[in-house]
C-alpha cells in the first residue's frame, strides 16, 4: 500500500498548486471576461468535436510552432519530454525512445503508447522483437499538431492503450497554396533540409505533401552516420454535398541513424571518464569490427557497422467520414506498411567486467602461463596500464508487414435534451516480423577511439584479430500478432455535463516460429587455447520450434466533466483496461516445445479526477490519479545477447499532477507541468521487490519555461527535471537527480513584393549546461553494476551533449 506520509504529502501538494490555479484564473477572468480564446477541437479518441476544456479526457496538445522549437535532434523523447506524465530518455539518439508512462514498470520503447499518424497507427503489434515503434516513422514539417489523449473512452478507439494516445495529425491542403521550406545546420557535420507544401488540385480536392534529408555525424562520433530522407503526404477530397471527405495517406522513409548505448563512467562522480589514450570516452563502438567475417556452419558470416539503425519501406492508408443521413454516419480507415528494418549495434559490455585490467581479464578467463595484449592493427605491446573492454556486435535484420482495418458506425440522437453520439466499431491488425541476429564478441582497448586487441597465452590463439568469440549469438525468429477488436461507446451531452461511457473485447492471437540453436565448433583459429571460447560457436540448427497463443481481453472506461462556471470544469475518468504480453520472452512466453504457455491479459485499473481552467490568460489543470497493473508479465533484455526474461509484478501508483500555461500579456506566456507520484511493487513472482518502487518512474519530474514574441523578435526557454529513481526493480542501483534546459532565439522579417511571406532566423541549443545527467543506468546488465574495476566505473547512459543549431525558415 502507498505510505501515509505520500498520501498527506499529495494532498498538501493538491492544495498548493490548486489554489494559485485558482487565484491566476480569477484575476484572468476579471481582466477579460469576453475574451476567452478558444480550445483546439480534438479528433483522437472521440466520435464528436470536443474542445480539450470541454471533455472528461485528460488532454494535453503541441502545436506546429511548438513541434518545431521542441524537436532537438529529432527524436520523440525530444517532443514527449513535454507531456506531463511522461518521462523519455532520448539518451540513445533519434530513434528507440524508452518512453515511461506514470506509474507503470516497463523497459521503454513505447510498449505503452502507441504512435498514430492521423488516427492510423504505425505498427499494431510492437512486441514481435525490441524494436521500437519510432524506427519506422519520422517527423517533419507537415505535422500540424500533437495530441497526446488519456482516460475516458480515448482508449477503446482504434489500436487501443490503456495508458494513453499519441496522435500526431497532418497538415492537409488549403484553398491557396502554401508552403515551408527550412535549412538547418548543427555542429558535428549535421545539415538538414525540410519541406511542406499545401494546396489545391480543384474545388474539393486539396494535397499536402512533405519530406527531409539530413546527415549527421553526431552528437556523438561513431563512426557510423546519421543519413537518409522521407516522405509524407495526403490528397483530401471533401464531398460536395458536405457530408463528409475522404483521404489517402502514403509515406516511404530510407533512414539510418546512430544508436547509444550506456558507456563505462566515474564510480563517484557519474561523470565521462578518460580512456588509456587520455581522450574523454564517449561510446565504445569499434569501427574496426565493420567487414570482419567468421566461419559459420552456412559459410562466412560478414559483419557490417555501416547501416546502424536504418529503416525502408513505406506506408498507404486510406480514410473515409461520411454522413449517412438521419443521425447515421460511418468513420473508416484501412492501412497496409511493409518495412526492412535493420539493427547494426555494438552491446555496451559483456558480463560484470567492463572496463578491466588486463590481470582482471586473465583472472577471469582462467588464462596460464605467459598472457600479452597487443593492438590488432599495430602490433605494438598494450602498456601495462591500459584497461581492456571486452564488448558485442550484432546484426538484426527484421522485415515487418502490418495491416490494419478500423470500422466505427455512429449514431446522433436526442433524449429530451440530453445529446447522445453512438459508436460502434471494431479494429482488425495482423502485423508480422521476421528476426535474423548474428552477434560477435571482440576485445579492443578502452580509448576515445577504440582499437582491437589481441591475446595470446603461451603463443596460442585466445582471440583472432580481436574477436573472443563468434558468432557468439544467433536467432532466428519469425513471429506474427492478429488482433481482432469490437468496442461500444456513448458520449453524451446534457448540457453542463458531459459523460463518457464505453466497453471493448479484444482477442489476440500470437504464432511464433523459433530456430533452435545448437553449439558448433568453430575454425576461426589456426592455434587456439584449447577450451578458449574461440573454439565453438553458436547457431542455428536448422530445426525449428512452433507455438502460438490467443487470449481474450475486456475494458470498461467511463469519464464525465461539469461545467463549474465559465472558468472550471471538474472531471473524473476512470478505466479498467488490459495489456497482452509481448511475443518475445522466455519461460513461457516463447517456450521450446509446444505453445505459448504465459499469455493471459495483463489488467491495469486507472482513475483520475480534477480540474481545468481557462480564461483568457490562462489555461491549465490538477489532477490526483491512481495506476494499478495487475499480473504484469514484464520482459527486461539481460546480458551479452540481450536474452529477454521474463518477471511477473504488480504496481500501485498514486500521484497529483499540474499542466499550466499563464499569459501575463501579449508578447510573454509561461508554462510548465510538474507529476509527483509514489509508486510501490505489492506483488509478483519475485517477493524480493516488494515494496521498491518503480524502476526509472522518479517521484518528482516535470517542465517550467518561457516564451515571448515582442516585434519581430521571438524566442523560448525551458527548463526539464527528473528526480531521484533506480535503474532496476531491485532497487538496488540508484540514479540521482538530473535536469537539463534548452532554448531557442528567432528574428523574423517580411519577404516578397508584398511581405506576406515570412524568413526567420533561429539559434537554438540542446543541453544549454551541457549535463551529464543519467537518463538511464545499464539495464540491460541486470543487477551485475558494482565492482566495475574495483568500483572505479560505473555503466550508464547519459544524456546527449550540447548541441547547438541554427535554422533558416521561409513560410510562404
Amino acid at each position: 500500500m502507498i505510505p501515509n506520509r505520500f498520501r498527506f504529502s499529495l494532498l498538501v501538494g493538491a492544495a498548493l498548486l490548486a489554489a494559485p490555479m485558482v487565484a491566476m484564473a480569477q484575476d484572468a477572468a476579471k481582466a477579460d471576461d469576453e475574451a476567452k480564446q478558444l480550445d483546439k477541437v480534438i479528433v483522437t479518441g472521440t466520435a464528436v468535436d470536443r474542445t480539450a476544456h470541454g471533455t472528461p479526457l485528460s488532454v494535453n496538445t503541441l502545436d506546429d510552432a511548438e513541434l518545431r522549437t521542441f524537436a532537438g535532434s529529432g527524436s520523440q523523447a525530444d517532443i514527449l519530454q513535454q507531456i506531463p506524465g511522461l518521462k523519455p530518455e532520448g539518451g540513445g539518439g533519434e530513434v528507440a525512445t524508452n518512453l515511461f508512462v506514470r506509474g507503470l514498470p516497463t523497459p521503454g520503447q513505447l510498449q505503452f503508447t502507441p504512435i498514430n499518424y492521423d488516427g492510423i497507427t504505425v505498427l499494431s503489434n510492437s512486441g514481435l522483437n525490441s524494436s521500437a515503434i519510432d524506427f519506422f516513422a519520422r517527423n517533419d514539417l507537415g505535422i500540424e499538431r500533437l495530441e497526446f489523449v488519456k482516460g475516458g473512452v480515448s482508449n477503446l478507439f482504434g489500436v487501443s492503450s490503456t495508458a494513453g494516445v499519441i496522435n500526431y495529425i497532418s497538415k492537409t491542403g488549403t484553398d491557396e497554396e502554401q508552403g515551408t521550406l527550412q535549412l538547418e545546420l548543427s555542429d558535428e557535420n549535421r545539415v538538414r533540409g525540410d519541406f511542406a507544401f499545401q494546396g489545391p488540385i480543384n474545388d474539393n480536392t486539396f494535397y499536402a505533401v512533405s519530406g527531409f534529408y539530413r546527415y549527421d555525424e553526431g552528437p556523438i562520433f561513431t563512426g557510423q552516420p546519421t543519413e537518409g530522407f522521407a516522405l509524407r503526404g495526403n490528397i483530401l477530397r471533401e464531398f460536395a454535398d458536405g457530408s463528409g471527405k475522404f483521404q489517402l495517406f502514403g509515406s516511404y522513409i530510407n533512414d539510418r541513424v546512430n544508436f547509444y548505448l550506456p558507456i563505462p563512467l566515474d564510480g563517484s562522480s557519474r561523470e565521462r571518464v578518460a580512456g588509456n589514450d587520455g581522450a574523454e570516452v564517449f561510446n565504445t563502438n569499434q569501427a574496426q569490427i565493420n567487414g570482419r567475417t567468421v566461419p559459420t556452419p552456412e559459410g562466412l558470416t560478414q559483419f557490417s557497422s555501416d547501416d546502424g539503425f536504418s529503416t525502408v519501406g513505406g506506408t498507404v492508408a486510406a480514410a473515409l467520414q461520411k454522413d449517412l443521413g438521419e443521425g447515421w454516419g460511418i468513420d473508416a480507415k484501412i492501412k497496409y506498411s511493409d518495412y526492412d528494418s535493420t539493427s547494426d549495434f555494438f552491446n555496451n559490455g559483456v558480463g560484470p567486467a567492463a572496463p578491466e585490467t588486463q590481470a582482471q581479464f586473465t583472472a577471469r578467463n582462467n588464462l596460464v602461463g605467459s598472457v600479452v595484449f597487443t593492438d590488432v592493427e599495430s602490433g605494438a605491446v598494450l602498456a601495462p596500464t591500459d584497461l581492456v573492454y571486452n564488448s558485442g556486435f550484432n546484426n538484426r535484420d527484421r522485415p515487418t508487414t502490418d495491416g490494419t482495418v478500423e470500422v466505427n458506425l455512429t449514431k446522433e440522437m436526442s433524449v429530451g435534451e440530453v445529446d447522445h453520439t453512438f459508436t460502434l466499431g471494431t479494429f482488425i491488425g495482423r502485423a508480422q516480423s521476421t528476426e535474423d541476429t548474428r552477434s560477435v564478441q571482440f576485445l579492443s582497448g578502452f580509448n576515445a577511439i577504440p582499437n582491437l586487441v589481441d591475446v595470446t597465452v603461451g603463443g596460442q590463439q585466445f582471440t583472432v584479430g580481436g574477436i573472443t568469440r563468434g558468432t557468439s549469438g544467433y536467432a532466428y525468429r519469425d513471429r506474427s500478432a492478429f488482433t481482432r477488436a469490437i468496442y461500444f461507446a456513448d458520449q453524451i451531452d446534457a448540457g453542463r455535463w458531459q459523460f463518457d461511457i464505453g466497453a471493448r473485447i479484444e482477442e489476440q492471437t500470437i504464432e511464433n516460429r523459433v530456430e533452435i540453436n545448437g553449439t558448433f565448433p568453430s575454425t576461426l583459429a589456426t592455434t587456439p587455447v584449447p577450451g578458449s571460447p574461440i573454439t565453438t560457436l553458436s547457431f542455428g540448427t536448422g530445426q525449428f520450434n512452433d507455438g502460438d497463443a490467443t487470449a481474450t481481453a475486456w475494458a470498461l472506461a467511463g469519464g464525465v466533466l461539469y461545467e463549474l462556471n465559465d472558468t472550471v470544469n471538474l472531471y473524473a475518468n476512470a478505466s479498467r483496461g488490459f495489456f497482452f504480453p509481448q511475443a518475445q520472452g522466455t519461460n513461457g512466453q516463447i517456450a521450446t516445445v509446444g505453445d505459448i504457455e504465459v499469455f493471459d491479459e495483463e489488467p491495469i485499473v486507472q482513475a483520475e479526477a480534477g480540474a481545468k481552467f481557462r480564461t483568457s490568460r490562462f489555461d491549465g489543470s490538477v489532477a490526483a490519479f491512481y495506476v494499478g497493473l495487475r499480473d504484469r508479465n514484464a520482459v527486461s533484455f539481460v546480458g551479452a545477447n540481450l536474452t529477454p526474461t521474463l518477471t511477473a509484478t504488480e504496481t500501485d501508483t498514486i500521484g497529483i499532477e499540474f499542466d499550466g500555461r499563464f499569459a501575463f500579456n501579449e508578447y510573454l506566456t509561461v508554462f510548465g507541468n510538474v507529476t509527483f507520484q509514489e509508486s510501490e511493487y505489492v506483488g509478483g513472482s519475485n517477493a524480493g521487490i516488494l515494496g521498491n518502487s518503480i524502476q526509472r518512474n522518479p517521484d518528482v519530474y516535470g517542465n517550467v519555461g518561457a516564451s515571448f514574441d515582442y516585434a519581430n523578435f521571438d524566442g523560448t526557454f525551458s527548463w526539464t527535471y527528473n528526480g531521484d529513481t533506480f535503474q532496476d526493480a531491485g532497487n538496488g542501483t540508484p540514479l540521482d537527480a538530473y535536469s537539463f534546459a534548452r532554448g531557442e532565439l528567432g528574428y523574423s522579417f517580411g519577404v516578397g513584393d508584398d511581405g506576406e511571406d515570412t524568413m526567420r532566423l533561429s539559434v537554438g541549443v540542446w543541453n544549454i549546461f551541457d549535463s551529464q545527467g543519467l537518463a538511464e543506468g545499464n539495464p540491460r546488465a541486470g543487477v551485475i553494476q558494482s565492482g566495475l574495476t574495483g568500483g572505479q566505473f560505473f555503466n550508464g547512459r547519459p544524456i546527449l551533449p550540447r548541441r547547438v543549431t541554427a535554422r533558416l525558415t521561409y513560410d510562404f
